[in-house]
């Protein structure tokens, strides 16, 4: 069983939104807000991933990336489990000197608030396990689901029981539905994909050369979707210096909520089980307050270099990360930096 995410949920939400937000109120041209009910995701009886402790995520780098683009990945899982520290001193940022850096690890912590019919929490924080590399492109560079699945099993997971593996692929492979129905997408290998005995894993590619603008908006323009000199056609500067990246990181963070959440089909989601809305996906294009289809809604940007973002991590970064459904709130956790 595959659960796809983020573009064919996006279109979804797009859509549904978009009903949702205005309506025209009789034959009146003023265009009135209404109160619509929250979105539920339900829990379906099975198991997370994590028991409440962390989930080592084991990486399979599939195609040559670049030492940047590993460094800021491995940077995004450092950040889980760290708080930056004095991140205002001496920062770049408009919003310097903030006493509680809006961080990575508090993104995450929202799905430590998804609890299983035991009371057990999911993961509470993700830590980087194994790295492998495939700079050879071993299986080639047009991929299917099937050989996705042949890769995964080359990873050394160390028989880690609840541990998830990764295969992040270059700009420069295709992979079966990439673009055209995903950014993203997680499932289980093994005998039984619904059982716990399944092993979960996750696949996120590179968008830059193939679709940025459907798999690393809001870092390039997104023409399809709005007309041009709309906030859609607007390409925002990426907080790491490539959009490419940047994109992978959003649609991976998104992904691994989905899959740590939701890891066997079994556990929170709405919606058709084969393209659930999940953990991120239930928000897909919410970056911050004010959000609406098109416009990511109000972030934080780097005086020096422009770029949008909305959380702190390790070494300086930024990343800008999807809003999260809180299950506590039953809404859309968004992060926002307040001056």
């Amino acid at each position: 069983m595959l659960f796809h995410g983020p573009l064919n949920s996006y279109v979804a939400a797009f859509i549904v939104v978009l009903m949702q937000v205005l309506v025209l109120w009789g034959s009146s041209s003023e265009a009135r807000l209404i109160p619509q009910p929250p979105l539920i995701l339900s829990y379906h009886d099975g198991p997370l991933l994590g028991g409440g402790g962390a989930v080592s995520v084991n990486i399979l780098w599939y195609g040559d990336f670049s030492k940047a683009q590993k460094n800021a990945v491995r940077d995004f899982f450092s950040s889980i489990e760290t708080v930056p520290k004095n991140h205002g001193e001496g920062s770049n940022s408009i919003m310097s000197g903030i006493p509680e850096p809006v961080s990575v690890s508090s993104w995450w912590s929202v799905v430590g608030q998804y609890r299983d019919s035991r009371g057990r929490s999911a993961a509470t924080s993700l830590r980087l396990g194994t790295e492998s590399a495939d700079s050879a492109y071993s299986m080639g560079k047009s991929l299917s689901r099937g050989d996705i699945e042949c890769l995964v099993d080359t990873i050394d997971d160390g028989e880690e029981e609840g541990g998830l593996n990764l295969v992040l692929t270059l700009d420069d492979v295709t992979v079966e539905g990439f673009c055209m129905n995903s950014c993203a997408r997680h499932s289980v290998v093994g005998p039984a994909a619904r059982a716990k005995s399944g092993r979960p894993y996750a696949w996120v590619g590179n968008p830059a050369s193939q679709c940025p603008g459907r798999c690393a908006w809001p870092f390039a323009a997104a023409q399809e979707y709005g007309p041009r000199n709309s906030p859609l056609s607007t390409a925002l500067v990426p907080p790491n210096g490539d959009a490419g990246i940047d994109g992978l990181i959003i649609n991976m963070a998104a992904i691994l909520a989905g899959a740590v959440t939701n890891p066997y089909g079994t556990g929170f989601y709405q919606g058709d089980e084969s393209v659930p809305f999940e953990a991120a996906t239930a928000c897909m294009g919410v970056f911050g307050p004010g959000a609406f289809p098109g416009y990511p809604g109000k972030l934080t940007v780097d005086q020096i270099t422009g770029a949008s973002f909305n959380s702190h991590g390790v070494n300086g970064r930024k990343f800008l990360l999807p809003a999260l459904w809180n299950p506590s709130t039953l809404s859309c956790n968004v992060l926002t930096i307040t001056s």
